[in-house]
């Protein structure tokens, strides 16, 4: 059926594909909420921006947060900042954050950054953004300072197996020093449970 839906839009018929998306993502339980995004994505890339917009939405509706980006820089390209600035706000209240914590995070806004990771998962969307956020600074030696602070407040929220999984990635990638300090505040907070 996706195939359908994906020859229906490659022909412009997408009244035909809208109605097959709608068949596909409806059922409660078992409906593909990525249709939505899918087509969506297709009326984008045929300049319908309507029609993504709407798609975009009900993407959203059915869980699907990552589409928030989408749907904002619809709204930011057609000169609407107000709707963006509402869109942004509704965003990050539904937890999805890696956006503008990536952007607080390149422009220096670190504590933004680390607030921003943390409503996330605060939210019960995903540990993701903490998850990139510490390799994003623990890969990069002039951050891995900052990064092994934001471990240590990972840790010390009860979330190790983050800053572990990291720091197997890391390993992996050939990022030693990081994974050295990363050993170094797993040794400290050994030594605080052993005493």
């Amino acid at each position: 059926m996706q195939n359908l839906v994906f020859l229906l839009a490659e022909d412009g018929l997408f009244d035909e594909a809208a109605e097959w998306t709608e068949r596909i993502a409806r059922p409660a339980k078992s409906g593909d909420i990525y249709a939505y995004s899918r087509l969506a994505y297709r009326y984008k890339r045929a300049g319908i921006l309507t029609q993504a917009k709407i798609y975009f939405r009900k993407a959203i509706d059915a869980g699907l947060v990552d589409c928030y980006q989408e749907l904002i820089e619809l709204y930011l390209e057609e000169g609407n900042i107000g709707e963006a600035r509402r869109l942004y706000a509704e965003a990050i209240e539904a937890g999805e954050t890696s956006a503008p914590m990536m952007r607080a995070e390149e422009q220096g806004e670190h504590a933004k950054a680390d607030e921003l990771a943390f409503t996330a998962r605060d939210r019960g969307r995903s540990v993701g953004p903490l998850q990139f956020l510490l390799w994003h600074r623990l890969q990069r030696p002039d951050t891995v300072g900052l990064g092994t602070a934001l471990a240590r407040t990972v840790i010390d929220a009860g979330d190790a197996f983050v800053v572990q999984g990291v720091a197997s990635e890391l390993s992996a990638a050939g990022h030693h020093r990081a994974v050295e300090a990363l050993q170094s505040i797993f040794d400290e907070v050994d030594e605080s449970v052993d005493q």
